[in-house]
């Protein structure tokens, strides 16, 4: 509005008051979303439904708007837009896929790319000279990706001087990658063996400085190897108990859980009691033995080598003060498909159980301290080498998908999900 009526004397002191008022929220915005993402590149959540959809119109309509009114291009004072690249790379799984954080569907794990092609064009329009190590990320990306049908702004190709629409089929990005990247501000370090379709990949949880969209679920780690081997499970209906009571807490993820009598679980959403769906009751979530805090857990070691990578975090403080003194998580990945995850954990009380979660999409086959399942043409085996005397057991099946407190906390009537079990 103080674009379009500025000097055309009609109110242009209430237009100058606009511009004023725009101009400075919009910097605002750039800068929270530059601090958020940090020198690793993300946006200003880690849940990729939101960071990879709407987001980042904010920016480039006001690099465009602000270009036509002045100028000038002031997109290179906020390089972290860029760097979005870098980390939708990192994000990404065979089949334009994800491992999933935080509020997203869980339905099909597809990364919605409905504006995505469009989006890594600006990137490759404001940044390909700037930051050509992201403008090789960007083209690698734009040739695995389908030009999007409509948009929200259609008229936003006409502005740019890269169409994508180039071949970029021969990029061959990028060489010497690490195994593992870790994007500290978004609370994420991602694991992969390569690029390619047969590839492993893996997230592990830790950190973080967003708490937007994010889940109680710190050390939490997920798994893809020709299939979803370790899943971060539940989805988000809404209104339904499900969200509230297990999608979003610990038990729904591959951490740890900590049983002490009688904790009452924080809310969701800020909602005490969530909104139950058609049929369902209103109750406060379960006690599942979990976590307090969304953020609070620190990464205290790093490391990236050609022949392994390695991170250990510190959840102690996401966890009521009485029940634990100390919960960290040692993560090793041993390429092509290995991993080693030993976690160290002292309670208050010998008495408070602890449980060690991993997800599965189909019924695992548990003999002695091994247990094994798949998914899609993968398959994953997991054994237990330690405590000594360690129980296996599974819970799952018809009426006890999303089991917790003692019951089950189901997709409401109505809600389509492909496979309830994934």
């Amino acid at each position: 509005a103080g674009l379009a009526l500025y000097g055309e004397g009609i109110a242009d002191s209430l237009a100058a008051a606009f511009l004023e008022d725009g101009y400075q929220q919009y910097n605002e915005l750039l800068s929270f979303r530059s601090s958020a993402a940090g020198d690793d590149g993300g946006s200003a959540s880690a849940a990729l439904n939101y960071s990879l959809a709407a987001y980042p119109w904010a920016e480039f309509n006001f690099f465009h708007s602000y270009r036509s009114a002045t100028g000038e291009d002031i997109s290179p004072a906020w390089p972290y837009v860029a760097r979005l690249a870098g980390y939708i790379y990192w994000n990404r799984i065979p089949g334009f896929r994800q491992l999933g954080s935080g509020d997203d569907y869980h339905i099909t794990n597809r990364i919605r790319t409905g504006n995505l092609h469009l989006h890594l064009s600006q990137i490759e329009h404001f940044y390909s000279d700037l930051l050509p190590e992201y403008a090789e990320a960007t083209r690698w990306l734009l040739a695995r990706l389908i030009r999007e049908r409509r948009s929200s702004f259609p008229w936003a190709r006409f502005l740019l001087t890269g169409t994508g629409e180039q071949d970029y089929g021969s990029v061959v990005f990028p060489p010497g990658m690490p195994l593992a990247r870790h994007f500290e501000n978004m609370g994420q370090v991602f694991f992969r063996s390569g690029s390619a379709d047969d590839d492993t990949y893996a997230l592990f949880t830790v950190g973080g400085t967003l708490a937007q969209h994010k889940h109680f679920d710190n050390l939490h780690f997920a798994i893809y190897r020709q299939g979803f081997q370790a899943l971060d499970t539940g989805s988000r209906p809404e209104p339904g108990m499900h969200l509230y009571n297990y999608y979003c807490r610990t038990i729904a993820h591959n951490s740890i859980l900590i049983q002490m009598p009688g904790e009452q679980m924080p809310s969701y959403w800020g909602k005490k009691i969530g909104i139950p769906a058609e049929g369902e009751q209103a109750l406060p979530p379960p006690n599942d033995g979990g976590q307090r805090e969304v953020l609070g857990s620190v990464p205290v070691a790093f490391e990236t080598s050609e022949h392994y990578a390695y991170v250990a975090g510190d959840a102690t403080s996401c966890y009521h003060e009485d029940k634990s003194d100390l919960v960290l998580r040692q993560f090793v990945f041993l390429p092509p498909d290995f991993f080693v995850v030993y976690d160290r954990v002292v309670s208050d009380s010998t008495g408070f159980e602890k449980t060690w979660l991993l997800h599965t999409a189909t019924e695992p086959l548990v003999f002695d301290n091994t247990f094994r399942a798949g998914h899609e043409s993968g398959k994953m085996f997991c054994r237990t080498l330690l405590p000594s005397d360690a129980t296996l057991g599974k819970v799952g099946g018809e009426g006890k998908q999303f089991f917790s407190g003692g019951r089950n906390w189901p997709l409401p009537s109505g809600w389509r999900a492909p496979d309830s079990t994934a």
